[in-house]
C-alpha cells in the first residue's frame, strides 16, 4: 500500500525540479514533522491526535502536489490558454484591488474588462490560503458589487478547483450556494456537484468538506436543488441524442408540414395560384395528416422543452464565431441587456421598439450565450432589419389571445432556480463544445469518449444522498424517461432494501432489464412483481413477453391466460397464447383460439397463416385451403407460400412445387420456407429430407 512516504519521495523528485524556494521549504517541514511522528511512535509514545496529525499531513502533501503540478503544467505548456492567463496577470491584481474598482468603477466598458480580470486572477490562481478565502468573501458578500460579477466569480472558482482541487475555494462555493440571488446559488450547487466528481477521492481526506456536505445533506432544499441539478446534467449529457431527434425527426416533421407551415408558423408564402406540379393549393392534400403529425412533433418538442432538454444546441452551434466568445470568461456571463459588448442592440432592448425581442429572450429556454448570439446576429442584420424582426415577432404575438398580458409576463417574468440552473448547464456544454480552445479542458459531460452519469450512486463522496432512497427512484424514473436504462438499473439495484416489497419498484427494475435485453433478469423481476401486485395487465403482459424470450412457454403461458380472464377479445392476448401452445406442440388447444382471433380479426394475414397451418397440422388440410381458395390476383407470395406448405403436408408434391415457385422470389424466402416446415417435419408430417430436395428443387429453377 502506497503511504505518505511514497507521496513524500516522489514530491522530492517535483520540487527539485522547479527548484522553488518556498515549495523546497515546505517539503522539509512535512518530512520532518512526519519523520518525527513515526520516531516518537516508534519508540511507545502514546498520541491521542495521531490520526489528526497525519491527516493533516496527508492534505499538506497533497496540497503541495497539486502546486507542482500546477507549476509545472504552466513551465511545460506555455501556449496553453491557463499558461498564458497566468502569466499575463500583474502583480497589482489581488482581490483588495479588484474589489475596489469594481465597486468604485460604473463604467460598462471598464466594468467588463475588470469583471474579466477577475475570472483569470481567481481561475488561474494558486492554492488558497485562509486570506485569499476572506477577501473573497469581501468581494461575494459586497452589496456594491453586480449579481453578475458574483455569478462570474463563482464560475471561476469552479473551474480553478476543475483544474486544481483547492479546500478554500471548495468552502467558498458553499458559501455561495447560501447566497440569495438563484443565479449565485445555483451556480455554485453544479460546481460543487462538478468538483466533488471530479476529485472524490482528494476531498474524501478533508473532513471538513465531508462535514460540510453532510450538514447539507440535511437541509430539505439543498437536497431538492441537488438532484434537479443532477437531472439538469444528466439532461445536458443526453444532448448530442436529442440534437439529432431535432435535427432528423421533429425539424423534418414540421417542415414538410405545409399548412402548418403556411397558416399557423407563418414562415412559407406561395407565391403563385398553382404549386408545382398545378394542383390547386386550396385542395389542401394531405394536409390533415401533415398537421396531425406536425401538432405530435411541436408537443414532442414542447416535452422536451418543459422537461429542461437542451434543443436548440444546433441551432446556436453555428453563432458561436462572434469576437465576444473568443474570451472564456464571456461563456459564463449571465444575460444583461446592458452589457457593454452589445452595442446597438442594447439600445433598442432597453425602449419600446425592442419590448417583442426582449420577451422572446426572457421567454426562450436559451442559453445565457445563446442570447448574447441573437443580438450580436442582430448588430449584423442592422437596425432597420431589427426592427423588422420585431415587429414580425409583434405580428405573431398580437395574434394570440389576451397578448397583453403575455407581453407583461414575460418582460416581467421573475429568473427562478430552474430557469437559472437550465440556463447555466446549457452554457457549460456550450463551451466545452464550442469553445475554440475547448480541448484544453476536461469536458464533465463526457470521460473516456462516453457519456458521464450523474448520479449520487455514481460518486462515493455522494453517499449520503444516495440514501435518499424517493429522491433516487425520481432520479432512477428521470433516468428511463430518458432511456438510460443502464443508468437507472444502477440506482434501482441501490434502492432494492428500501423498496424489496414495492411492486412498482420490480416492474421498473423488469422494464430496465427488458430494454437492455437481459430476459431473464427481466422476468424474475416481473415474477416478484406479480406476486407483490397481482392481477396487473401491465405486469403479465410484460412477463409473458419476457417469459416467451425465455422459452419459458408455460409460464408465459400462464400470463396470457390470466390476461384473457380480463380482456376475452383481445386479439393481442390470444395471439400471444397461441404463439405459446403452438411452442409447446398444443395444437388441439391452439385452433380454437386461432379460430376466434380470425373470425374478430379477419384482415389478420398472420393470423390466417397459422390458423391455416394449424389445420394442416391437424389434418385438416380441406379447412386449411379453403381459407386461400379460390386463387385469384389478390394472392400474395406468402399465400402461395403457405398453400404450398399445406399441399406439401398432404403428400401433393406436385401442387406444393407449383405453388412454392410463386413465393420463392419473395424477400427471405430461404428463412420463412424453413421456419413454417419445421413444425411439419418435428412432427413427422413432412420428411425433412423431402422439404430439403423441395427447396433444392427451386433454387435451380430460379437459376435456370
Amino acid at each position: 500500500m502506497k503511504g505518505l512516504s511514497h507521496l513524500l519521495q516522489t514530491l522530492k523528485t517535483d520540487v527539485h525540479k522547479l527548484n522553488d524556494y518556498q515549495l523546497t521549504n515546505e517539503l522539509n517541514n512535512i518530512s520532518d514533522t512526519y519523520e518525527a511522528m513515526l520516531r516518537f511512535l516508534t519508540m511507545g509514545v502514546e498520541d491521542p491526535n495521531l490520526s489528526t496529525m497525519y491527516s493533516q499531513l496527508q492534505q499538506r502533501a497533497c496540497v503541495l502536489s497539486i502546486r507542482c503540478k500546477r507549476m509545472e503544467r504552466i513551465a511545460a505548456n506555455p501556449l496553453d490558454l491557463y499558461s498564458i492567463s497566468a502569466k499575463n496577470l500583474t502583480p497589482q491584481a489581488t482581490f483588495e484591488n479588484l474589489l475596489l474598482t469594481l465597486e468604485s468603477d460604473t463604467d460598462p466598458k471598464t466594468q467588463d474588462i475588470h469583471t474579466i480580470r477577475l475570472f483569470h486572477f481567481v481561475w488561474t490562481s494558486d492554492i488558497w490560503k485562509r486570506n485569499d478565502f476572506e477577501q473573497a468573501m469581501c468581494l461575494l458578500t459586497s452589496e456594491s458589487i453586480s449579481v453578475k460579477v458574483k455569478s462570474i466569480l463563482v464560475s471561476a472558482i469552479t473551474y480553478a478547483c476543475l483544474e486544481y482541487m483547492d479546500f478554500h475555494k471548495m468552502m467558498l462555493l458553499f458559501e455561495a450556494y447560501l447566497e440569495e440571488n438563484v443565479e449565485i446559488n445555483q451556480r455554485a450547487i453544479i460546481g460543487i456537484i462538478l468538483v466533488c466528481r471530479r476529485h472524490q477521492d482528494i476531498i474524501s481526506s478533508y473532513p471538513e468538506i465531508v462535514a460540510r456536505l453532510s450538514l447539507f445533506h440535511d437541509d430539505p432544499e439543498f437536497r431538492k436543488d441537488f438532484f434537479h441539478s443532477m437531472i439538469q446534467l444528466q439532461l445536458e449529457v443526453n444532448t448530442p441524442r436529442i440534437s439529432d431527434k431535432m435535427r432528423n425527426d421533429i425539424m423534418p416533421s414540421l417542415l414538410n408540414s405545409s399548412k402548418m407551415m403556411r397558416k399557423k408558423l407563418g414562415l412559407i408564402e406561395l407565391n403563385s395560384e398553382m404549386t408545382k406540379n398545378g394542383e390547386n393549393p386550396d385542395w389542401n392534400m394531405n394536409d390533415s395528416i401533415d398537421e396531425k403529425k406536425a401538432m405530435d412533433k411541436m408537443q414532442e418538442m414542447a416535452d422536451l422543452q418543459i422537461d429542461g432538454a437542451d434543443i436548440y444546441m444546433s441551432t446556436f452551434a453555428v453563432m458561436k464565431n462572434y469576437p465576444f466568445f473568443n474570451e472564456i470568461a464571456h461563456w459564463f456571463y449571465p444575460f444583461d441587456k446592458d452589457d457593454a459588448s452589445l452595442g446597438n442592440i442594447s439600445y433598442i432592448l432597453n425602449d419600446e421598439r425592442g419590448k417583442y425581442l426582449l420577451m422572446l429572450l426572457n421567454a426562450g429556454p436559451f442559453a445565457n450565450s445563446d442570447k448574447y448570439s441573437l443580438c450580436f446576429m442582430g448588430n449584423t442584420l442592422g437596425e432597420k432589419a431589427m426592427e423588422a424582426f420585431c415587429s414580425q415577432i409583434e405580428s405573431q404575438v398580437s395574434s394570440q389571445e389576451d397578448h397583453e398580458s403575455l407581453i407583461d409576463s414575460a418582460l416581467n417574468k421573475k429568473t427562478t432556480k430552474n430557469d437559472a440552473r437550465r440556463r447555466y448547464v446549457f452554457d457549460l456544454y456550450r463551451f466545452h463544445k464550442l469553445f475554440s480552445r475547448h480541448p484544453q479542458f476536461t469536458n464533465p459531460f463526457i470521460e473516456n469518449n462516453k457519456p458521464v452519469t450523474y448520479s449520487p450512486a455514481e460518486t462515493d463522496i455522494f453517499t449520503e444522498f444516495a440514501n435518499d432512497a424517493d429522491q433516487m427512484l425520481a432520479l432512477a424514473e428521470f433516468m428511463i424517461r430518458q432511456e438510460n436504462y443502464k443508468e437507472a438499473i444502477a440506482i434501482l439495484h441501490s434502492l432494492e432494501k428500501a423498496y424489496n416489497t414495492n411492486g412498482e419498484y420490480w416492474q421498473k427494475r423488469g422494464f430496465c432489464n427488458q430494454k437492455l435485453g437481459d430476459w431473464q433478469q427481466a422476468l424474475s423481476c416481473y415474477d416478484k412483481a406479480d406476486v407483490i401486485q397481482s392481477n396487473s395487465k401491465w405486469t403479465l403482459a410484460h412477463l409473458g413477453i419476457a417469459a416467451i424470450n425465455c422459452q419459458a412457454y408455460e409460464k408465459a403461458l400462464e400470463a396470457y391466460s390470466q390476461l384473457i380472464e380480463m380482456d376475452p377479445d383481445s386479439t393481442k392476448y390470444i395471439n400471444r397464447k397461441v404463439e405459446c401452445l403452438i411452442s409447446l406442440s398444443r395444437y388441439e388447444d391452439a385452433l380454437p383460439l386461432l379460430q376466434k382471433s380470425h373470425y374478430l380479426n379477419d384482415g389478420d394475414k398472420q393470423v390466417k397463416q397459422y390458423l391455416a397451418l394449424t389445420y394442416a397440422i391437424l389434418g385438416k388440410t380441406d379447412e386449411a385451403l379453403a381459407l386461400y381458395y379460390p386463387i385469384d390476383v389478390s394472392t400474395s407470395p406468402t399465400d402461395f407460400l403457405t398453400i404450398g406448405i399445406i399441399h406439401l403436408s398432404e403428400g401433393k408434391t406436385n401442387r406444393a412445387f407449383a405453388h412454392l415457385t410463386q413465393a420463392c422470389l419473395m424477400d427471405g424466402f430461404e428463412q420463412k420456407y424453413k421456419e413454417l416446415t419445421a413444425p411439419f417435419v418435428a412432427q413427422g408430417i413432412i420428411d425433412s429430407l423431402k422439404a430439403e430436395l423441395i427447396y433444392e428443387a427451386l433454387n435451380i429453377n430460379i437459376r435456370s
